[in-house]
């Protein structure tokens, strides 16, 4: 899932994304491989010539997030980890 940055247009050449996102359904909580895929993500995407480099990179989760994602995620504002509790609840 991308985010795109208000009145972006969906096929543009040249996006303004604010976010790649992933949502899993897994039993196994997400960990540090699914950050760094997003990361990876977020290269690509400004390889190809996105506005892409400041986009925050959301994981979703069923099933939590892994102790070393968490520890890993608070020290970055890039990052935002949301489980069930928060799509319920709000932050």
């Amino acid at each position: 899932m991308l985010v795109l940055a208000p009145d972006e247009q969906r096929h543009a050449r040249r996006a303004v994304i604010t976010a790649p996102g992933e949502a899993k359904a897994t039993r196994r909580p997400r960990a540090l491989d699914d950050l760094a895929r997003r990361g990876h993500i977020r290269s690509l995407l400004v390889d190809r010539g996105h506005d892409a480099g400041a986009a925050r990179l959301l994981l979703f989760s069923r099933s939590g997030f892994g102790s070393e994602l968490v520890t890993a995620a608070r020290d970055r504002r890039d990052v935002e980890l949301i489980d069930l509790p928060r799509l319920d609840h709000g932050d």
